[in-house]
Protein backbone atom coordinates (compact mmCIF):
# COMPACT_ATOMS: atom_id res chain seq x y z
CA UNK A 1 0.00 0.00 0.00
CA UNK A 2 0.90 3.77 -0.57
CA UNK A 3 -0.11 6.73 -0.02
CA UNK A 4 1.06 9.95 -0.68
CA UNK A 5 0.66 13.57 -0.07
CA UNK A 6 1.39 16.72 -1.78
CA UNK A 7 1.47 20.24 -0.11
CA UNK A 8 2.53 23.79 -1.37
CA UNK A 9 3.65 26.29 1.58
CA UNK A 10 6.20 29.57 1.71
CA UNK A 11 7.53 28.88 4.82
CA UNK A 12 10.25 25.70 6.05
CA UNK A 13 7.91 22.78 5.65
CA UNK A 14 7.39 19.31 3.96
CA UNK A 15 6.32 19.63 0.18
CA UNK A 16 5.71 15.60 0.07
CA UNK A 17 4.70 12.78 1.80
CA UNK A 18 4.72 9.16 0.94
CA UNK A 19 3.89 5.71 3.04
CA UNK A 20 4.68 2.89 2.11
CA UNK A 21 3.79 -0.34 4.77
CA UNK A 22 6.09 -3.58 4.45
CA UNK A 23 6.69 -6.55 6.10
CA UNK A 24 3.98 -9.21 7.97
CA UNK A 25 2.64 -9.75 11.68
CA UNK A 26 4.12 -9.39 14.32
CA UNK A 27 6.69 -6.88 12.63
CA UNK A 28 5.61 -3.98 10.14
CA UNK A 29 7.83 -1.18 8.94
CA UNK A 30 6.39 1.76 7.81
CA UNK A 31 8.89 3.66 5.06
CA UNK A 32 8.17 7.18 5.50
CA UNK A 33 9.91 9.26 1.91
CA UNK A 34 9.60 12.78 2.50
CA UNK A 35 10.53 16.23 0.73
CA UNK A 36 11.12 19.39 2.39
CA UNK A 37 11.49 22.60 1.29
CA UNK A 38 11.91 26.28 2.49
CA UNK A 39 12.29 29.79 0.15
CA UNK A 40 13.66 31.72 3.81
CA UNK A 41 17.34 31.03 5.08
CA UNK A 42 16.35 29.31 8.46
CA UNK A 43 17.65 27.40 11.45
CA UNK A 44 18.37 23.26 10.61
CA UNK A 45 15.58 20.96 11.44
CA UNK A 46 14.72 17.57 12.33
CA UNK A 47 11.35 15.74 12.00
CA UNK A 48 9.01 13.69 14.25
CA UNK A 49 6.40 11.23 13.24
CA UNK A 50 3.48 9.79 15.04
CA UNK A 51 0.96 7.07 14.89
CA UNK A 52 -2.46 7.52 15.79
CA UNK A 53 -5.23 4.90 16.23
CA UNK A 54 -8.63 4.88 14.80
CA UNK A 55 -10.37 6.54 17.88
CA UNK A 56 -7.46 9.50 17.75
CA UNK A 57 -5.11 8.09 20.16
CA UNK A 58 -1.26 9.04 19.45
CA UNK A 59 0.86 5.47 20.10
CA UNK A 60 4.14 6.42 19.41
CA UNK A 61 6.00 9.21 18.30
CA UNK A 62 9.19 8.49 16.14
CA UNK A 63 12.41 10.56 15.28
CA UNK A 64 14.39 9.23 13.19
CA UNK A 65 17.40 11.74 14.58
CA UNK A 66 17.69 13.73 17.28
CA UNK A 67 20.30 16.06 15.39
CA UNK A 68 18.74 19.02 13.41
CA UNK A 69 19.80 16.76 9.74
CA UNK A 70 17.89 19.21 7.71
CA UNK A 71 19.64 22.33 6.21
CA UNK A 72 17.41 24.38 4.37
CA UNK A 73 18.93 26.13 1.20
CA UNK A 74 16.06 27.65 -1.23
CA UNK A 75 16.21 23.64 -2.78
CA UNK A 76 14.00 20.60 -1.90
CA UNK A 77 15.39 18.04 -0.31
CA UNK A 78 13.66 14.05 -0.48
CA UNK A 79 14.81 12.05 3.18
CA UNK A 80 13.93 8.49 3.79
CA UNK A 81 13.14 6.73 7.08
CA UNK A 82 11.38 3.83 8.81
CA UNK A 83 9.40 2.79 11.72
CA UNK A 84 9.11 -0.49 13.35
CA UNK A 85 5.37 -1.53 14.26
CA UNK A 86 5.12 -4.62 16.23
CA UNK A 87 2.18 -6.02 17.36
CA UNK A 88 -0.57 -3.43 15.95
CA UNK A 89 -3.99 -4.87 15.65
CA UNK A 90 -5.78 -4.81 13.00
CA UNK A 91 -7.16 -1.28 12.53
CA UNK A 92 -6.58 1.76 10.15
CA UNK A 93 -3.92 4.47 11.48
CA UNK A 94 -3.18 7.84 10.76
CA UNK A 95 0.13 9.55 10.84
CA UNK A 96 1.06 12.97 11.65
CA UNK A 97 4.69 14.53 10.68
CA UNK A 98 5.84 17.41 12.45
CA UNK A 99 9.13 19.89 11.45
CA UNK A 100 10.87 22.03 13.40
CA UNK A 101 14.12 23.39 14.83
CA UNK A 102 13.89 22.68 18.90
CA UNK A 103 10.79 21.11 20.69
CA UNK A 104 9.75 25.38 20.69
CA UNK A 105 9.99 26.14 17.29
CA UNK A 106 8.33 24.08 14.83
CA UNK A 107 7.60 25.13 11.21
CA UNK A 108 5.24 22.75 9.62
CA UNK A 109 2.88 20.21 11.10
CA UNK A 110 0.28 17.62 9.14
CA UNK A 111 -2.58 15.98 11.41
CA UNK A 112 -4.24 13.12 9.80
CA UNK A 113 -3.70 13.40 6.02
CA UNK A 114 -1.60 10.35 5.70
CA UNK A 115 -2.92 6.71 7.52
CA UNK A 116 -2.67 2.87 6.91
CA UNK A 117 -4.29 0.12 7.62
CA UNK A 118 -3.69 -3.53 8.87
CA UNK A 119 -5.73 -6.39 8.55
CA UNK A 120 -4.13 -9.94 10.10
CA UNK A 121 -4.07 -10.10 13.87
CA UNK A 122 -0.39 -10.37 15.73
CA UNK A 123 -1.74 -13.46 17.53
CA UNK A 124 -3.04 -15.64 14.86
CA UNK A 125 -4.26 -18.39 17.67
CA UNK A 126 -6.85 -15.42 18.92
CA UNK A 127 -10.45 -16.29 18.16
CA UNK A 128 -11.85 -13.39 19.12
CA UNK A 129 -12.09 -9.79 18.14
CA UNK A 130 -9.63 -6.56 19.07
CA UNK A 131 -10.79 -3.80 20.74
CA UNK A 132 -8.67 -0.82 20.29
CA UNK A 133 -10.59 0.29 24.04
CA UNK A 134 -7.97 -1.83 25.24
CA UNK A 135 -5.38 -0.86 23.35
CA UNK A 136 -3.99 -0.89 19.77
CA UNK A 137 -0.62 -3.38 20.41
CA UNK A 138 -0.45 -6.94 22.20
CA UNK A 139 2.16 -6.97 24.48
CA UNK A 140 4.56 -9.53 24.56
CA UNK A 141 4.28 -11.85 27.50
CA UNK A 142 5.25 -15.52 28.14
CA UNK A 143 3.39 -17.89 31.05
CA UNK A 144 6.20 -18.62 33.44
CA UNK A 145 4.30 -21.39 35.36
CA UNK A 146 1.02 -22.66 36.99
CA UNK A 147 -0.24 -25.96 37.12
Amino acid sequence: MILGLEIKKSEPSFSKIDLSLTGAQPTYTLNIKFEVDSIIDTLPAYVAFGVKNSIGVTLMEAFPSFKQFINFNHKGKIYECNITLNNLIPDTYTLYAWLGASELIMYDWIDDQLGFETFDSPTPERTFPFSVHAGSMVASSNLLSGE
